[in-house]
């Protein structure tokens, strides 16, 4: 069952815990155009969340991001129940292939999209992602960050070349290392 669109929906894992996914997008100051998508999917290997900020302007990204979307689902729900680790990387794996098909088209040559998924099966949790599109656990009032960017800056940080300050206002902060559909060997990380 894939619950989206905008607003909050209530559902409850296998484990009997109380998942309450909710999801508002926003285009912000500088672009007309909205690219996230984002769904929820309750399959036999779990509970997905799934997130995904499309990119590639006009209706690139719009469209990577529901293609995305659309093949994580597709993937999930119809293969049989799998660790949700192995689950997450197939589907976004999936979800590569289908993209980078389609940049092909030279009218959608630039287009892709950030993904990041969290499932959710028994006692088990795995996280997937590619981009800045980011994962956080939130428990006793402590914020943690899951999952770090696959960003050009994220790079220069971990290569000691620059500072967090510096990171923050970097002009290339947002160039991407990492994005479904940007090559057909790509490696997405799973934990």
């Amino acid at each position: 069952m894939l619950l989206e669109g905008i607003g909050r929906q209530e559902k409850r894992s296998d484990t009997g815990d109380h998942c309450v996914p909710a999801a508002i997008t926003d285009t912000g100051c500088e672009r007309e155009l909205n690219e996230d998508r984002y769904a929820v999917i309750e399959c036999d290997s779990g509970l997905a969340w799934v997130v995904c900020d499309g990119m590639g302007g006009e209706m690139g990204g719009e469209l990577a991001a529901q293609l995305a979307i659309d093949a994580i689902r597709r993937d999930l729900e119809n293969l049989p129940a799998r660790p949700p680790a192995i689950a997450l990387k197939s589907a976004a794996l999936e979800a590569n292939r289908i993209i980078v098909l389609r940049r092909q088209n030279p009218a959608f040559s630039g287009m892709g999209t950030t993904v990041v998924a969290a499932m959710f099966a028994n006692s088990e949790v795995a996280i997937c992602h590619a981009g800045d599109s980011r994962a956080y656990l939130i428990r006793d009032g402590a914020i943690q960050a899951l999952t770090t960017d696959h960003t050009y800056v994220q790079d220069l940080v971990e290569k000691g070349k620059i500072g967090i300050e510096e990171a923050l206002s970097h002009p290339q902060a947002h160039v991407l290392t990492r994005c479904i559909g940007s090559e057909p060997g790509l490696e997405v990380d799973v934990s």
